[in-house]
């Protein structure tokens, strides 16, 4: 079941903060990343953004979430994690379809580490097309993919 929770509060931000902290080391490995910023945020950063997150819970716990922000004319999907016990289940599918229904738009937009495949894969499984690679500041290369429907 996918639903909106509330990141204000304390306890779903600590599951967020959970979530990150066990999906997101798969990425920095798979990419070859001696620094990634998403494993430094706090559960106080997830309190304080104004971005929008849904979570697929099974037993009671996030076994995936997607973070939702609008930004200028696009919403982009600023994080889509899974937790390595629920991988390849379909969740992220399930997460992108529902963020994209939930929040109707003519543009989408979302980033991820180049190397990182498996995601590049999904996005363009929605027909999302990269639009920009990049090399941040971190030394982590990135590519942004768009959709405009």
């Amino acid at each position: 079941m996918i639903e909106k929770v509330d990141h204000k509060g304390e306890e779903v931000a600590q599951q967020l903060y959970s979530i990150w902290q066990a999906s997101y080391p798969v990425e920095k490995e798979m990419i070859g990343a001696e620094v990634f910023p998403p494993l430094d945020r706090t559960i106080l950063d997830f309190q304080s953004t104004e971005n929008v997150f849904y979570a697929c819970i099974v037993n009671d716990e996030f076994a995936g979430v997607i973070e939702v922000a609008r930004i200028e004319d696009y919403i982009h999907l600023q994080s889509l994690v899974v937790h390595p016990a629920h991988f390849r289940k379909g969740i992220a599918t399930a997460l992108i379809k529902h963020a994209m229904k939930t929040h109707a738009n003519a543009k989408y937009s979302v980033e991820t580490g180049f190397e990182n495949v498996p995601a590049k894969r999904l996005y363009e499984s929605f027909a999302f097309r990269e639009t920009k690679v990049y090399d941040t500041d971190y030394g982590v290369k990135k590519i942004r993919f768009e959709i405009k429907l």
